[in-house]
This record gives structure tokens, C-alpha cells and sequence, in this order.
């Protein structure tokens, strides 16, 4: 019997030993679990922080490359642009190019240019650079970024920003013409030995992109798209004393034109406005063709053209008349897609004209008149001296260069 009870005892002793053992399993596989959901909500949480970091590291990446896109010659250039036209000056300006053969006002920066110095003004009347360029028959072609200086009928050539020299080579044959776009992207027409002309494209790091020879006509004149991706050119075909002018657009995948355009009379220059059209002038004629191949425009030009300007927003504008009669004239503004919004008599002498966004200005002798898009009158300002160009800023100022210095006129 006693020894009964002690085998009882010993059992009860072995389970009660078995459950104890079972709830210390349980409490270290609850410790366990616990620490288990630690760990994964930390491994959870971080992996969400990485995906958010990610997405948005590509987003801010996508917008650069946007932005990028967007801007003339892409964030590093136009931030050293915006930085080097800060500061402030005051007017009137003296300037080194006397007796100045070309003005512009575009994206409200001055630029003159003679046959010694090229200068360029920021809107405050800032001296950005004073370049004396060597060169003996300077022309200037611009964009909203850079500047293209070359030498016509000799062989020099060079690229600015608004910090200063940017590039510049010299070609084998003579330059004929030139012409630079928004995007960097620029076009030389030069003499041949083989051909009439040549016409060479180099992308904003003067790489080469393409190469167009014309072997019948003479090449008088190219423009680049606002994109760089296409060219047009003007060619003038002379045939038993009468004169033919054709216009080709050209993309860089082919020698064969992608759009063709015919005149019966001469048509000389060409000018790309904005990102839509091409503005031809000839001997009293002008016409708008546009990029995409859409039929000519004839503006109806009834004289010589005398001035004409346009603004990188595409609005343009031109002023006409008869050879023998300089008190007699004609303005035409066109809108963003060539579109003529206005045309209005002007009884006076017109030196110059210029046009921004919403504002035309004509400058006769001593005064500027200042008229919107439809042509009406809207202010008037006298100056000092005579002026020989006009400009207008983005803000509705007018400045006028005489033969010495800048000044606005109030």
C-alpha cells in the first residue's frame, strides 16, 4: 500500500513537472512571436520608406530630365545665364558700338553690334560683355540663349552665352550664311568648290549632324527650327534673266526636301519666328511659310520692306512702302501661327520697328508710337536725339539706341 501512494505521488509529480514545462514552451513561443512581428514591422516600415524615397527620386529625376527638355540648352547653361544677367546699371548707357549696324531686344536682352564691337546689355542697363570680334562683315543671328557671330564672306565664326565665348572655329570656305536655334543647334551655308553652296549642321556641342549640298542653285539664306531637328533653306535660281526662288525644309534623314516651296519672284532671307512659321522676305514681297508644311502665306506687301522684327513668343512684324516715297508706310503684325492680326497706315518716316508679346512700337525720327496687336494707337514718347533702332521689353519699356547710347524712352 505504501508503495502504491508513492508511485501516485511520482506520477502526479511527472505531469505536474510535463505542464510546467508546457507553459514555459508557450510563454517563449509568445516572446518569440512578439519579437517575430517586431522585426517585420520594421522590415515593412523600412521597405515603405525605400519604395517612397524611390518613387520619389524618379519623379524629381523625371522632372530634371522635363525641365531640361524644356529650357533653351538645359539647366546648367540657363542657370549660368540667369546668374550672369543679375545686377543693376542705369540708363542712358554709352556704348562701345557706335554707330551700331544692328540692334535687337529679345527676352529682354540688348544687343548691339558694329563693325568693331558686340555688346550685350541685361534689362537693367547691366553691361553683360563688350567684345571686340575681328571680324569685317559681322553678322549676328540669335536665340534665347546663345549667339551666333559670323564673318560673312570670310571664314570665322563664334557661339556666346550671356557669360561670354562660348565656341569658335574657322571654316575651310567662305560662310554665306548662318543661323542658330532655341535648342543650341546651329546651320552654316558656305561657298564650294564642287558645288554652288554647302550647308552644314552641328548640334549645341558642334558635333556634326548633317551635310546638304546644292548643286544648281545658290543658297542665299538658312533657318533652324526651334527644335534643331530641321532646316530651311532658300535658293535662287537665275535662267534667262529671270529669277526663280525656291524654299526646301529639310530633315537629317534625307537629301530629299520634305516640303517644297515655289516662288515666281525673289525671295531672299529667312527668318524662323517662334516654334510654328518661317517669315520670307524678298523684293517686294514676304510671305509666311510654316514648319509643317502647310501653303505659303502671301502678305500682300505692297513696296519695299523697310524694317521687321519678331519676338521668341512667334509674333512678328514688318514695315512697307514705296521705294520714292519714305512718308508713306505700311505695319503688318502677325500672330503666333503667321496670322495677320493687323495692318495700319503709318503717314511718316520709320526707322525701326520692334514688338514683344502684346506691344509694336515704330520709331520715326525723334519719336516712338506705341501700338497693341490690332493696330491701334495706344502712347507716344519723344527722345533726346535721333534714334536709329527701338526695342521693346517684356514689361511695355521702350528703349531706343541713337548713335551713341541707350536710353529708354519716357
Amino acid at each position: 500500500m505504501s508503495n502504491n501512494r508513492k508511485k501516485r505521488k511520482y506520477r502526479l509529480k511527472l505531469f505536474k513537472s510535463k505542464t510546467n514545462r508546457n507553459h514555459k514552451s508557450n510563454n517563449c513561443n509568445d516572446e518569440d512571436n512578439s519579437s517575430l512581428k517586431v522585426v517585420n514591422g520594421r522590415k515593412r516600415k523600412n521597405k515603405i520608406i525605400k519604395i517612397i524615397t524611390g518613387a520619389l527620386i524618379a519623379v524629381i529625376i523625371i522632372l530634371l530630365i522635363l525641365i531640361n527638355y524644356t529650357l533653351p540648352t538645359g539647366i546648367i547653361e540657363s542657370l549660368q545665364n540667369a546668374y550672369a544677367a543679375m545686377g543693376d546699371g542705369t540708363y542712358p548707357v554709352n556704348v562701345y558700338a557706335a554707330n551700331s549696324s544692328y540692334f535687337s531686344l529679345r527676352n529682354d536682352m540688348v544687343c548691339a553690334l558694329n563693325d568693331s564691337f558686340f555688346e550685350l546689355y541685361n534689362k537693367n542697363g547691366k553691361l553683360l560683355h563688350s567684345i571686340s570680334h575681328g571680324m569685317s562683315k559681322p553678322h549676328l543671328e540669335e536665340s534665347e540663349a546663345r549667339y551666333l557671330l559670323y564673318d560673312r564672306d570670310r571664314y570665322k565664326l563664334a557661339i556666346y552665352n550671356y557669360s561670354g565665348l562660348l565656341f569658335t572655329t574657322q571654316f575651310e570656305k567662305s560662310i554665306v550664311s548662318a543661323d542658330i536655334s532655341r535648342s543650341g543647334s546651329y546651320a552654316v551655308v558656305t561657298a564650294s568648290d564642287s558645288y554652288q553652296n554647302t550647308v552644314t549642321v552641328f548640334n549645341k556641342e558642334n558635333e556634326l549632324l548633317f551635310t546638304w549640298n546644292s548643286a544648281n542653285y545658290y543658297i542665299t539664306d538658312v533657318a533652324v527650327n526651334d527644335d534643331g531637328d530641321s532646316i530651311a533653306l532658300c535658293l535662287l535660281e537665275s535662267r534667262d534673266g529671270s529669277f526663280n526662288s525656291y524654299v526646301y525644309i529639310l530633315t537629317f534623314d534625307s537629301a530629299d526636301p520634305k516640303y517644297k516651296y515655289t516662288f515666281s519672284d525673289i525671295v531672299s532671307s529667312l527668318s524662323s519666328v517662334g516654334e510654328n512659321y518661317i517669315l520670307a522676305n524678298g523684293f517686294n514681297k514676304a510671305f509666311t511659310i510654316l514648319w509643317n508644311g502647310s501653303a505659303e502665306r502671301d502678305l500682300s506687301v505692297n513696296g519695299i520692306i523697310r524694317n521687321y522684327d519678331y519676338d521668341f513668343s512667334g509674333k512678328s512684324c514688318l514695315s512697307f512702302g514705296r521705294e520714292d516715297n519714305e512718308q508713306v508706310n505700311e505695319v503688318t503684325v502677325l500672330d503666333e501661327f503667321g496670322n495677320t492680326t493687323a495692318t495700319f497706315k503709318f503717314d511718316n518716316i520709320i526707322n525701326d520697328i520692334a514688338i514683344n508679346e502684346s506691344r509694336v512700337a515704330v520709331l520715326s525720327n525723334n519719336t516712338v508710337y506705341i501700338f497693341d496687336m490690332n493696330g491701334n494707337s495706344i502712347s507716344s514718347y519723344t527722345t533726346e536725339s535721333k534714334g536709329l533702332f527701338v526695342g521693346v521689353f517684356n514689361d511695355g519699356k521702350t528703349i531706343v539706341l541713337d548713335r551713341t547710347k541707350l536710353s529708354l524712352a519716357e
